[in-house]
């Protein structure tokens, strides 16, 4: 799992066209984008906040991957070591 609004925040900060040009590619490949609903996806990320103290946008991405039974994608971040049952792979 990758989150799509972190990776497009940080090509937005060095192009804006660059940004939309790669999220369009992301979107051609066989991804699966999964929206936020009204299910279990946010209680989840509300839960995963409450308990570790992580943004936001990480609790999202680590509900995200919890759900959906699959890897997250991280860089530098280390916060995610301490969620049970989380499986990382690291890029750094």
């Amino acid at each position: 799992m990758a989150n799509l609004a972190e990776l497009y925040c940080i090509l937005l900060l060095r192009s804006g066209q660059a940004a939309a040009e790669k999220e369009k590619n992301v979107r051609e490949y066989d991804v699966r984008i999964c929206e936020i609903d009204d299910g279990e996806l946010w209680p989840q990320a509300a839960k995963l906040k409450a308990l570790w103290l992580i943004s936001l946008a990480d609790a999202f991405a680590a509900a995200t991957a919890l759900i959906m039974d699959g890897e997250l994608v991280v860089g530098l971040d280390d916060g995610f070591d301490q969620i049970e049952g989380l499986r990382l792979v690291n890029i750094s």
